[in-house]
């Protein structure tokens, strides 16, 4: 990992054992905390599942979860992507950095990649097992490797609320 990080620091390292020790925490406010002290940005009841795994070089800034957005187990949201020691990022532009953001409501499925750059709107959902390569509009439901539309939210149909 290079991403231009001093490996002396000790906020790098700070970072890097508070995201171990977060991602054993089952998910709640305590979870949430944590990891937002490792500089991601989390909103109000959002919901990180178990094996979330969040790659941006520790760079705050980076990743945004809005109110209770969900990621499910094994997401993974890479907004830094390095080939580290290999020669091509000498040769080649292929790293890329870039904010990833995952609005209000959203539903990430189990195993989703979210890739650099990307944005998931509001109340989107994103099935199991995605790569997310362009932005997500909100209420429509992708899914697939590269990840593309399916449908709409509102397809679902709405819920009857019995007011008792």
């Amino acid at each position: 990992m290079s991403y231009g990080v001093n490996l002396l620091s000790p906020s790098l390292w700070f970072k890097y054992f508070g995201r171990r020790l977060f991602s054993m925490v089952p998910p709640s406010a305590i979870k949430n905390a944590g990891f937002a002290a490792t500089g991601i940005s989390i909103g109000r009841n959002a919901f990180i599942g178990d094996g979330v795994y969040f790659i941006d070089g520790f760079r705050p800034g980076l990743i945004e979860l809005g109110e209770g957005a969900v990621l499910s187990p094994r997401v993974t949201v890479v907004a830094a992507a390095e080939p580290g020691g290999s020669f091509l990022p000498l040769e080649y532009a292929v790293s890329k950095t870039a904010r990833i953001t995952v609005g209000e409501g959203a539903w990430i499925g189990v195993g989703a990649v979210l890739l650099p750059g990307i944005s998931i709107g509001r109340g989107a959902i994103v099935g199991a097992n995605a790569v997310v390569t362009k932005d997500v509009p909100e209420m429509e439901v992708w899914a697939g490797v590269p990840a593309r539309a399916l449908k709409s939210v509102s397809d679902f149909g709405r819920i009857a609320v019995s007011s008792h």
